[in-house]
């Protein structure tokens, strides 16, 4: 009677030391993500009124800034 099922998957030590690796710099990308986010969601709410350059101010004509570029394109 033949033997039909499947050869055992022979893994090197290479092939896990490379997937063992990428889990590592997987972990570590998601931690520094994290890391950054944190940061900078506190640097932004300690220096919340210094940056003047992101408020938005009303256009001359008194529209909304998002409105004004749209209404002033000549069609």
């Amino acid at each position: 009677m033949p033997d039909f099922s499947a050869a055992p998957i022979k893994r090197t030590a290479v092939e896990r030391q490379v997937n063992v690796q990428i889990v590592f710099l997987f972990i570590l990308l998601l931690a520094l993500s994290i890391g950054s986010t944190i940061g900078s969601s506190i640097r932004s709410w300690f220096f919340s009124n210094q940056q003047w350059y992101l408020y938005e101010t009303p256009s001359l004509g008194g529209r909304g800034v998002p409105y004004s570029f749209s209404d002033d394109i000549p069609s």
